[in-house]
């Protein structure tokens, strides 16, 4: 029995050139993580086995590897991507979101999406195959199975004015969309509701059903606090830069190390020992300043002067809707997300780095041209990174 796939974003959007691993290579390929040795990965596929498999691509090596039948197998002809308006979403379990990058198929027809992994110190480009419930990554030799993962997707259709406020295309077709704190809604979020008539459908109706073959997942849902309480007062972030309406911004909850820590929290990383991280932000010395924090370490981190500060208050970012994107040099998407300011008023962002064998958080300084990392008691500079951006 054949597939049939629902997402139709390799058709017209974006461009698969071929190339050799010995070069040269395209410009504008679409970076898609970092190998554990600091060498980066760009997204690429290429046909072994009568399959077309998504491919990590490594210039610096003169090398792309699939994953197939168990192994990590060399390819030496691969076709990569090249495209500047994608973004990374949050799934697992061999679902992917809408929009997502079909980057291959099987020979009996099944499409295979692509996705990436974070494993062993290396954040690794592979296939996310949907009736096997996984991703696989090529890594040391050995095909990997992991069931969390990140797909790459279109970057999604804007907001739009309407006579009821600022409404998705997605939702006024009635489509499903799951929070990234996991809560499955057809409208804005009930906590964030201050006047009923706002919402875009009847909440006595009956919700339609999503996109068949197609299911959103939670960039924290798996990964939230194992403590439910709520720590204290919830406030709603305010608005910057784009325009985007708070109901998609998420909500800031103030926490102490102490704990407890809410559930719903919005995942940002991966520590070293493999502790996620999550995103919060903290005041230090008249800065509101991005902080990662570690709940099963009890510790909340933000990087200032040279140093990572440890914080014992702090606010947390809950619900939204969000995703990752690339960004270098101090530069942001428009739709990112303000998370604090500098004394003067400069505008701080949350960007998001492979350091050290982690997966750490930390804040873009714009007029800095860089993203500063708090690690290992160190304030650590990188100049490419990930930007949290409203969906």
């Amino acid at each position: 029995m054949g597939f049939v796939s629902t997402n139709l974003a390799d058709t017209e959007a974006t461009s698969w050139i071929p190339a050799s691993v010995h070069g040269p290579y395209p410009p504008h390929m679409v970076p898609g993580g970092v190998d554990s040795d600091g060498a980066q990965i760009f997204v690429g596929r290429a046909h072994h086995a009568g399959d077309l498999l998504p491919a990590k691509v490594i210039p610096d090596k003169n090398a792309a590897y699939v994953a197939h039948g168990g192994l990590e197998t060399f390819v030496d002809q691969v076709e990569v991507l090249v495209h500047k308006q994608l973004i990374w979403d949050t799934a697992s379990s061999g679902q992917v979101p809408m929009g997502a990058v079909v980057g291959g198929h099987t020979s009996d027809g099944e499409p295979l999406y692509v996705g990436r992994a974070y494993h062993e110190g290396s954040q690794t480009i592979g296939k996310v195959q949907c009736s096997h419930s996984c991703i696989y990554i090529p890594y040391g030799g050995s095909e990997v199975s992991v069931p969390t993962y990140e797909v790459l997707c279109e970057r999604r259709l804007p907001l739009k004015k309407s006579s009821r406020g600022f409404l998705r295309q997605d939702l006024r077709q009635g489509k499903c969309i799951i929070m990234s704190g996991g809560y499955p809604h057809y409208g804005f979020h009930p906590d964030y509701l201050c006047n009923p008539s706002d919402l875009s459908y009847n909440p006595a109706e009956a919700p339609p059903a999503p996109f068949a073959g197609v299911a959103r997942t939670s960039s924290s849902s798996s990964d939230s606090s194992s403590s439910p309480s709520v720590c204290c007062e919830t406030v709603k972030p305010p608005s910057y830069g784009a325009s985007v309406p708070n109901e998609f911004a998420g909500c800031w909850q103030y926490c102490n190390i102490n704990g407890p820590f809410p559930p719903n929290m919005v995942r940002a990383g991966v520590d070293c020992d493999g502790e996620v991280i999550y995103v919060g932000r903290a005041f230090h010395e008249g800065d509101m300043i991005p902080a990662k924090v570690i709940p099963t370490k009890n510790v909340a981190f933000v990087c200032h002067g040279g140093e990572e500060v440890l914080k014992e208050d702090f606010e947390v970012l809950r619900y939204g809707a969000f995703v990752w994107e690339y960004a270098t040099g101090g530069s942001v998407p428009e739709s990112a997300m303000k998370i604090g300011e500098t004394a003067d008023g400069e505008s701080l962002y949350m960007g998001r780095a492979i350091h050290g064998g982690s997966q750490t958080p930390g804040k873009i300084h714009p007029s800095h041209g860089c993203c500063y990392l708090p690690f290992d008691g160190a304030e650590v500079s990188v100049t490419d990174y990930e930007v949290l951006c409203i969906r």
